[in-house]
């Protein structure tokens, strides 16, 4: 019942993302674009307390979907346009990834899996309500982002809770957000889209495998959040620069993603602020200017609609979480107490007063010394990586026959190394305010967290 349960929950993902395409032409990012509005009604449904009753809406209207995609099939004359090597990626990989998962049949096995990830999609599974709101004496339920464990809902909807479903929940997630990276890619191109599939497939094992290289790896068997984090990162931008100048479909393609980055997991507040930043910045140097009080509401309505998501998503959800049952012994995993708004204001302060406390002190200089020194990655230090990604920015701008298209790599170079200060900072004001002393001397996780920007 397992694997025909999770067979039918993709299958429902496939029959959405090809409406999608069908009626505004997505293409590649179709697949992220539905399982994005997917997690994104479920979450509505279980906010509401209708998480059960709204996953049987949501199957009855696949069901009428897919209706309507074979009557658009079956009339004379129609013909269902090419979905996009990324929707092929996505169906082709889900049910590899599907059954493999399926005869194995793997468990959980890193700490973090027992303690939150895991955890989380498990309660939601048993008790058909938000983790946030599930009965239960455990202590992380209000202080994390629900996205993955409601996604991992929609997979394990029909059929009882098993380890191996949650897995290949969150790889699928990965094979959509990598999906959208195949985006400018057309029938024609499969000598582009074959390779490229392998490359972005093989990409996790250079920036999250830290041991050498004939060690097991849990890259692609995991429930932490950071791989989806990384990618759905990289798929919102994608979402946008996948697409051909003045397709407005772009919109649709990004804004979810930029609502399911932030609701991934805290730090995905800031990644979709910094996406968020650089289409924006990308729009505005793409788009014709025009004239009226209309023209300039376009030209500048859109942008500063992408930047507004990620703020409301964060305040929406915050908003949601304060009105789930409280958990007085929340206190006991002695984490500090500070939002997520006020922490990057304390930490400006700090940064440029004079005084500064020995334990913000000693977190910067160690994770400095990490980002120039240590090899975090299989590639090497953080500080060679941006060097190799800056190196293949420049060697776009030089193929680049258009001063136009320099000036967009230019810009887009620019912010991403702004980005990625203002992510570094965030994440020490993390370690210093809201991670245990124990977690913030040793700065736990770095060379995860890091590796999402990366």
């Amino acid at each position: 019942m397992e694997i025909w349960g999770t067979l039918a929950a993709f299958a429902s993902l496939l029959v959405f993302a090809a409406f999608l395409h069908e009626k505004y032409a997505l293409k590649s990012a179709a697949p992220l674009t539905s399982v994005a509005l997917s997690t994104l009604y479920f979450l509505a449904a279980g906010a509401v307390g209708c998480l059960r009753a709204g996953g049987w809406l949501y199957f009855a209207a696949a069901a009428a979907a897919m209706v309507w995609l074979c009557l658009l099939r079956c009339r004379k004359g129609a013909r269902l346009s090419f979905p996009g090597w990324g929707f092929w990626l996505f169906a082709v990989g889900g049910l590899c990834i599907i059954g493999l998962f399926a005869l194995k049949q793997p468990l959980f096995t890193q700490w973090d899996e027992f303690s939150m990830w895991g955890t989380a999609c498990k309660l939601t599974k048993q008790q058909d309500v938000l983790f946030t709101h599930a009965v239960t004496n455990w202590p992380w339920n209000q202080s994390q982002t629900p996205a993955l464990s409601v996604f991992s809902y929609i997979l394990q909807f029909f059929g009882a809770f098993a380890e191996w479903r949650a897995y290949a929940a969150y790889d699928l997630l990965i094979l959509a957000a990598f999906a959208a990276l195949l985006g400018p890619l057309e029938r024609k191109d499969w000598p582009v889209a074959v390779p490229l599939t392998l490359c972005v497939f093989l990409a996790p094992y250079l920036l999250f495998h830290y041991y050498p290289v004939e060690t097991f790896s849990p890259v692609y068997l995991s429930a932490y959040a950071d791989v989806p984090l990384a990618v759905l990162w990289g798929a919102a931008v994608a979402g946008h620069f996948g697409a051909k100048p003045g397709e407005e479909r772009s919109l649709l393609a990004t804004a979810p993603a930029l609502v399911l980055l932030t609701l991934t997991k805290e730090m995905g507040f800031a990644l979709a602020l910094i996406a968020a930043v650089l289409i924006g910045a990308d729009m505005l140097l793409t788009r014709a200017r025009q004239t009226g009080a209309k023209g300039v509401r376009s030209f500048f309505g859109r942008p500063l609609f992408l930047v507004c998501c990620p703020p409301a998503a964060f305040l929406g959800w915050t908003y949601i979480a304060a009105k789930a049952p409280k958990v007085l012994h929340i206190q006991s995993t002695d984490v500090q107490s500070i939002g997520m708004l006020q922490m990057p204001f304390t930490g400006l302060v700090e940064l440029f007063s004079p005084v500064k406390s020995e334990k913000f002190t000693t977190v910067m200089t160690r994770m400095t010394h990490e980002f120039w020194a240590v090899k975090d990655t299989m590639l090497g230090s953080g500080a060679l990586v941006c060097a190799l990604i800056l190196l293949m920015l420049a060697f776009a701008a030089l193929l680049s026959k258009e001063k136009k298209e320099r000036v967009r790599i230019g810009v887009f170079s620019f912010l991403s190394v702004c980005g990625f200060g203002a992510y570094f900072l965030f994440l020490a004001f993390a370690y210093i305010y809201v991670f245990t002393d124990a977690e913030a001397y040793a700065i736990v996780g770095y060379e995860r967290y890091i590796g999402a920007y990366l």
